[in-house]
């Protein structure tokens, strides 16, 4: 079973690392990350988790469900993603998707669905600190729409998350049907 969290963090940070490890606190006694977040556009703080958040005196869980999206081939869907853009060759980062590129990386990424419409909406550094080392997270948030084209393969992604960096944010798909409520 997956779940979808709404979580209210004790502080915020300009270190994106520093949320994933007070939203780690939310899952005691287990080693493999369980989760992936994101920021929602009202500023809060989504998880999507295969283990239950539990509220801790870090991450404090505002509302929890069960996370079982009703996915169907033919689907026609709007969506919204925050990617890392890092062109990664055999294993290794080998520099930054840029300019006319971005596109067709980012409409690669997705399984299951024909990506259309995309539009770039915003693009940024991020700081990132873990321990001793820090560098910068560069970011590219899309929004578009989609067709599924594979149920199982998209709710695979939605699941997982998309590409890389999700320990920054990076990678959850927010998705709605077309002209319905806010992204989920």
């Amino acid at each position: 079973m997956m779940y979808i969290s709404k979580v209210k963090l004790s502080e915020w940070s300009a270190n994106c690392y520093r949320h994933h490890q007070l939203l780690w606190k939310m899952f005691p006694g287990v080693d493999e990350c369980p989760f992936h977040f994101g920021i929602s556009p009202d500023g809060s703080i989504l998880v999507i988790s295969r283990v239950m958040p539990q509220s801790c005196g870090d991450a404090e869980v505002l509302e929890v469900k069960p996370y079982n999206p009703q996915i169907s081939n033919g689907q026609l869907l709007e969506f919204s993603v925050r990617l890392n853009n890092v062109r990664r060759d055999h294993g290794k980062t080998s520099g930054f998707v840029n300019g006319e590129d971005l596109i067709p990386w980012m409409i690669q990424k997705f399984q299951g669905a024909d990506v259309n419409d995309v539009a770039i909406v915003n693009r940024g550094i991020m700081p990132w600190k873990k321990h001793a080392l820090s560098s910068n997270v560069s970011y590219v948030d899309f929004e578009g729409t989609l067709v599924v084209t594979d149920h199982i393969e998209f709710t695979k992604l939605l699941f997982n998350g998309v590409g890389r960096r999700k320990c920054t944010g990076c990678g959850f798909l927010m998705v709605r049907r077309i002209g319905t409520g806010v992204l989920r």
